[in-house]
């Protein structure tokens, strides 16, 4: 319930700022809840975050397609623009510009 979401948010932001005192980089990731337009579960992460990369997968009739923007970056200018990738192997992903 409502409870224990607030609990969870409180949980994530300690984290979240015991880890900026540690100076450390951090990746993260979160589900987007299926049928939503939010970017996390609980409605904190993507506040937290200092960046935000949202990965999708499209569904175009039969035929599946993945797709990557930049959704937050805080202090740079960056493109809204999304981009075709794909994940080869050995070389992980590859996006198209």
């Amino acid at each position: 319930g409502l409870r224990t979401q607030n609990v969870i948010r409180m949980y994530l932001k300690e984290l979240f700022d015991s880890l900026e005192e540690l100076n450390v980089t951090t990746i993260a990731t979160s589900e987007i809840p299926t049928g939503t337009n939010t970017l996390s579960r609980y409605g904190v992460e993507e506040f937290l975050a200092s960046g935000v990369i949202v990965l999708r997968l499209i569904r175009e009739g039969t035929v599946f397609s993945r797709e990557l923007y930049v959704r937050k970056m805080r202090g740079v200018n960056h493109s809204l623009n999304a981009y075709p990738f794909v994940i080869q192997y050995g070389r992980g992903i590859v996006i198209s510009i």
